[in-house]
């Protein structure tokens, strides 16, 4: 005679079984999913180019266990180097887990040596064909599932700065809308722009903005390649002064790329402030400002832009 507590144990073990299975299967397809292969590229069109563009996914992710924020940065005029900007912008958002991407804009374009030294495109016009792929880097992020769709950052610095603040300009919009970006929904829960060339006269693109999202422009005081000045009179303009979000700041002492990593150095450039080729700027890091900057910009996330 079989002893009924032996089935009632027997039941019991093959019930907890299934129930330790079924929980296994679904750990496991959540684990596939967070570990699912990050695509090698992604594309954007170019107005300069005149074609769809591939761009090299350069991706840092501290942590794929949980959506997090994510920062897309676009370099300066030089590309990635010599200045280590985006590299130690990475290292400071690694810490707070945030994820990373860093976007190479020349080599696609064949500007492989950079255009600090090309009048054409070290200004308006590179500046704005850049828009076309940051865009489409945070379409790319929205597609992964370690991001927090709703908060991803569009950060850049000097070149790339600029690229940020006309993202959000009704220009960048009339000229770039047969791209098919979508402007009236742009995909950015934030902006910061360092350092970047916030025109002169009032009818530079950059001085008419439609803001939807928090903007910070961050600039050393003593900056002769993008001029401090220009930018103090454009966080006047009610465009920018009157949006909630918006936060300027300037950095006593410091100089153009004050987070860039390598000592300040003198060099004669275009673009920016300069009417004309050869005019002699300063360049370089300035620890002091780079500290506050970090400051900043994590307290400008933190508590206005993800608020």
């Amino acid at each position: 005679m079989i002893n009924p507590t032996r089935r009632v144990v027997a039941r019991r073990a093959r019930l907890g079984g299934a129930i330790l299975g079924f929980i296994g299967a679904i750990m496991a397809a959540g684990v596939a999913v967070i570990a699912q292969e990050i695509p090698s590229e992604f594309s954007a069109p170019s107005k300069i180019v005149g074609r769809e563009m591939k761009f090299k996914v350069d991706i840092d992710v501290p942590d794929k266990s949980k959506p997090a924020p994510a920062v897309i940065l676009m370099h300066g005029c030089g590309g990635l180097a010599p200045a280590k900007s985006n590299a130690n912008w990475r290292q400071v958002f690694a810490k707070q887990g945030y994820v990373t991407l860093i976007v190479e804009s020349f080599q696609a374009r064949g500007w492989g040596n950079g255009v600090c030294a090309e009048p054409k495109y070290v200004a308006l016009e590179g500046q704005l064909d850049r828009v076309s792929e940051a865009f489409a880097a945070a379409k790319f992020l929205r597609t992964l599932p370690f991001i927090d769709q709703e908060r991803i950052v569009l950060m850049g610095f000097s070149h790339g700065a600029g690229t940020v603040l006309l993202a959000q300009t009704p220009y960048a919009k009339r000229e770039l809308g047969s791209l098919g970006i979508d402007f009236d929904n742009p995909p950015f829960k934030a902006l910061v722009a360092n350092y970047p060339n916030c025109g002169r006269a009032g009818d530079n693109p950059v001085r008419k903005a439609s803001l939807r999202a928090p903007l910070l422009i961050q600039i050393g005081a003593d900056d002769d390649w993008t001029l401090a000045e220009w930018c103090k009179t454009l966080a006047e303009l009610p465009d920018y002064k009157n949006h909630p979000g918006f936060r300027f700041r300037m950095y006593p002492g410091a100089y153009h790329q004050f987070d860039a990593g390598f000592r300040v150095v003198t060099l004669q450039t275009c673009g920016g402030a300069q009417a004309r080729c050869g005019t002699t700027v300063h360049t370089g890091h300035n620890e002091g400002a780079f500290a506050e900057a970090q400051k900043e910009t994590l307290s400008f996330l933190q508590d206005v832009a993800f608020k």
